[in-house]
């Protein structure tokens, strides 16, 4: 590069240096006041025991699914998923950013009685260790309290 072009960069330059924005803290968008993204890059992992789940093969899958995802995140993240200690159930859904890893093997319409309450405010899944959406048996729960799978 010839000196004439530096000195054409050199306002430039300037510019970028003087200014805060380099300084300026990250704000998350939050709803409701929680954060849409994740504050913290490491996200502990908590399987529900229950009814003799999960097994050592469903253990192992479930390990295996986390670190497939680890090994994916670390090409282009610096998210980390760490297995944390087992949860006994029914658990509630998890309000601290942990995810709870859960397999639920009777459908609430089968065990919960129609006029429970639990069915107003959503919460026949916890009081009946149940599912209470179709088609699954396993459930994976996030800090918001909402099911990441059917509802």
């Amino acid at each position: 590069m010839r000196p004439s072009n530096v000195l054409l960069l050199l306002p430039f330059i300037g510019l970028l240096s003087g200014t805060t924005a380099w300084s300026q803290p990250y704000e998350r968008a939050r709803v409701n006041g929680l954060e849409l993204c994740r504050g913290a890059r490491t996200v502990a992992y908590s399987m529900v025991t229950s009814g003799g789940h999960p097994t050592v093969q469903e253990r192992a899958a479930i390990t295996a699914a986390f670190d497939t995802w680890n090994q994916a995140a670390a090409t282009c993240s610096d998210l980390v998923f760490v297995p944390g200690e087992d949860v006994p159930g029914p658990a509630p859904s998890p309000r601290d950013g942990r995810i709870l890893v859960t397999f639920l093997q009777v459908d609430c319409s089968d065990v919960a009685p129609a006029d429970d309450d639990c069915w107003l405010n959503d919460t026949c899944a916890v009081k009946y260790d149940c599912w209470s959406f179709p088609h699954s048996g396993a459930r994976l729960s996030r800090s918001s309290g909402r099911d990441l799978l059917g509802g």
